[in-house]
């Protein structure tokens, strides 16, 4: 049987923009769920580090955010990463997990070079905070 590309180089995308199948339905999702999923997510985690902290165990304090501060950072790298590596192939949008919302346009050069050189200023302006 021939690949999704194959087939969409064959017969057209078929009703697909940027690599994503479009729905004819009416209801609109809520773009601020998955920033509300990631503040409670975050919320839960500084309660139970606070919780940690306050009971007077330090060592799960320490083992806590050492596992958990990683992976506040590693998760949302691997969508970027999967967005870059397949983004050309695909053309797919950059799209926001677990509750897969549009949040950056569909995969091009200029997207990629706009992402890319807006993350590094925010990422330079942050460095101002930690000396």
């Amino acid at each position: 049987q021939p690949s999704a590309v194959e087939r969409v180089l064959r017969d057209g995308d078929n009703g697909m923009r940027c690599g994503v199948a479009q729905s004819n339905t009416s209801k609109k999702p809520s773009h601020t769920s998955f920033f509300a999923l990631l503040f409670y997510t975050m919320g839960s985690f500084v309660l139970v580090a606070v919780g940690f902290r306050a009971l007077g165990w330090p060592f799960l304090w320490r083992v806590f955010l050492a596992l958990v501060l990683p992976l506040c950072f590693l998760w949302p790298a691997s969508f970027v990463l999967q967005w870059r590596v397949f983004g050309p192939i695909t053309e797919q949008p950059l799209l926001s997990p677990i509750v897969g919302h549009q949040t950056w346009p569909c995969f091009s050069s200029q997207s990629w070079n706009t992402f890319a050189i807006g993350s590094l200023i925010l990422a330079i302006l942050g460095l101002l905070f930690f000396q």
